[in-house]
């Protein structure tokens, strides 16, 4: 252990001692920024001192090139959003280098503001080109406030180009839907997707999202807790959540209800019930590193915005399964009611 590593183990030490939950999970960020930056710089071997920045102003850079794990569809979006808006009020030219696993474009393009840049526009000195490193741990408010204060203090340094790694969620107490209209809509691709769907689904439908991860053992999810149930609980499992469908049905007999879930077994049940609608295509997750087919992601972004059109939002969360921010992010694209169900 080196001696740096022996002075951050006592500091963090004494971070647990005397601050708070709160003020302790962001000291765990710190820390990991300052691991991760260095991890990230020895690969990335077209950084060099060697180049001259030829810009005369500042720009920021939101990267998503497999360099790192940044998080599932919703992690990336709403970090870039967050990014966003402190450019926006600071007038920084704003890019997003979006490559991997697909090219954002093949989904959103941009609406106001031309964010697209390629790799080679990027400026890799390594003494005027800053790389920052900012991820969310427990989606608190004091968080996103220090995301906040971060990036500010962070974008008034005297870099010419900032290249940025998060998946920082203060943007959920901005404008979201605002920002995110700015930024983006439906590419021609995306948006023949999403009609087909609203033929088949209508205008006034109700959306359930279920996430399991591992616990019924068909799906690899990057953030999982490795908990896979026995047969016998994932039946029990299942059969609970197909109950709250029907409950659901009940309160609304008019509604054609729209199922998402990370789990095949479950949307397999789910289809057996007349009411219910489940957009086809293949399940995945934005930060697998499996090799995919060019349209693997089609269904995550069709689900995405079929959520963020429903009448009503709902999320289902017992026991071990996930309290997703997948839908939760979908409502606010349009200001649509939210409601998680603890059952």
């Amino acid at each position: 252990m080196t001696l740096g590593s022996i002075i951050r183990y006592i500091k963090w030490q004494f971070a647990k001692k005397f601050y708070s939950k709160q003020a302790y999970d962001w000291w765990k960020v710190k820390l990991r920024n300052s691991d991760l930056k260095n991890e990230l710089i020895i690969p990335l071997t077209q950084y060099t001192t060697n180049t001259k920045n030829t810009k005369d102003h500042k720009r920021v850079i939101c990267m998503h090139d497999g360099k790192l794990k940044t998080g599932g569809l919703v992690d990336r979006l709403r970090g870039i959003i967050s990014v966003y808006s402190i450019c926006k009020e600071y007038n920084i030219d704003f890019k997003i280098l979006f490559t991997q696993p697909f090219p954002l474009d093949r989904y959103l393009i941009p609406n106001s503001v031309e964010w697209r840049i390629s790799q080679n526009e990027l400026h890799y000195n390594i003494k005027e080109t800053d790389i920052c490193l900012i991820e969310s741990i427990n989606g608190s408010k004091y968080e996103a406030q220090k995301q906040d204060e971060w990036f500010r203090k962070e974008l008034k340094k005297s870099y010419c180009e900032f290249h940025i790694y998060t998946n920082a969620h203060f943007s959920y107490n901005r404008d979201f839907a605002k920002l995110f209209a700015e930024l983006f809509k439906p590419s021609p691709l995306l948006q023949q997707l999403i009609d087909k769907e609203k033929k088949h689904l209508g205008e006034n439908y109700i959306s359930t999202s279920f996430r399991f991860l591992d616990l019924l053992n068909d799906f690899n999810e990057t953030a999982g807790g490795n908990i896979i149930l026995s047969k016998t609980e994932q039946s029990q499992l299942i059969n609970k959540n197909i109950e709250q469908l029907n409950k659901l049905h009940n309160k609304y007999p008019q509604r054609n209800i729209l199922v998402n879930s990370d789990s095949s077994t479950f949307l397999q049940e789910a289809a057996k019930l007349d009411f219910t609608y489940i957009i086809p295509g293949e399940i995945s997750h934005v930060d697998s590193n499996a090799t995919i087919k060019e349209n693997t992601h089609d269904k995550t972004f069709t689900d995405f915005f079929m959520i963020a059109n429903a009448e009503d939002i709902f999320l289902f969360i017992t026991g071990d399964m996930y309290n997703s921010g997948f839908p939760f992010a979908a409502a606010q694209l349009y200001n649509k009611p939210f409601h998680i169900i603890r059952f």
